[in-house]
């Protein structure tokens, strides 16, 4: 998992194939983006964090709570 951020600002959590999802939503937290690497991941997500984005790295697929 790579982590970006700034003063201020939303944190960028990139998830690379074989990182699990989940983990990067549950060290997130409000405002910030999930940015999901091409591969094939089998989970059922629990998002609990409000104004949280997740979305694909090509920018296919996007889920926001």
């Amino acid at each position: 998992m790579t982590l970006g951020s700034g003063i201020g600002t939303a944190t960028e959590i990139v998830v690379q194939s074989g990182q699990s999802i989940q983990d990067a939503v549950n060290s997130s937290v409000s405002g910030d983006e999930i940015i999901v690497s091409p591969g094939n991941y089998t989970e059922n997500l629990r998002i609990t964090t409000s104004d949280l984005i997740v979305r694909s790295a090509s920018g296919n697929l996007k889920i926001q709570s």
